[in-house]
């Protein structure tokens, strides 16, 4: 990402942080509308999940200067997704909530290049997700992803 998208994406996320159970709301809404089959994967109190969904927010974003350094972690949420029943598919799903529910959420302080700079953001994590969830996919036995847990209980943190 450009400096001036890492920017963009740290001034509209503390718009988004002073809005965050609207923010919240509004992307699990319409994840589940645009994906119904997803609902079924979380399969814990959905509240938590909110609160999981703008702590990994928060900690990419803190992580912008240095995300290098996050790919290990990605790499590891990629490979868990893949074990909860995340496919290839609700990675373009889950991208379109988030935009969405940003530009409902920021208002008038969306604009094209915030959306640009989301759209860069999320596409270098659901790359480097996905490449550690296709060779984690291609290692499961058949039919044990969908048993997997978290170690809290909940199946998906994003």
């Amino acid at each position: 990402m450009q400096p001036a998208q890492m920017e963009s994406v740290r001034i509209s996320f503390q718009i988004v942080e002073s809005n965050a159970d609207t923010f919240a709301d509004l992307f699990y809404a319409r994840l589940f509308a645009l994906a119904p089959e997803a609902r079924e994967l979380f399969t814990h109190d959905i509240a938590e999940q909110k609160h999981k969904l703008l702590a990994t927010l928060r900690t990419i974003i803190g992580g912008l200067d240095e995300m290098e350094l996050m790919l290990p972690g990605l790499l590891d949420l990629g490979r868990r997704h893949t074990a909860f029943g995340v496919e290839a598919h609700h990675y373009a799903v889950v991208g379109t909530a988030l935009v969405w529910a940003l530009e409902v959420t920021l208002g008038e302080n969306y604009a094209p290049e915030v959306e640009s700079a989301w759209q860069s953001l999320y596409a270098a994590v659901a790359r480097a997700m996905q490449g550690e969830a296709r060779v984690a996919s291609a290692s499961e036995p058949c039919g044990r992803a969908n048993d997997a847990e978290a170690e809290d209980g909940s199946r998906l943190t994003f």
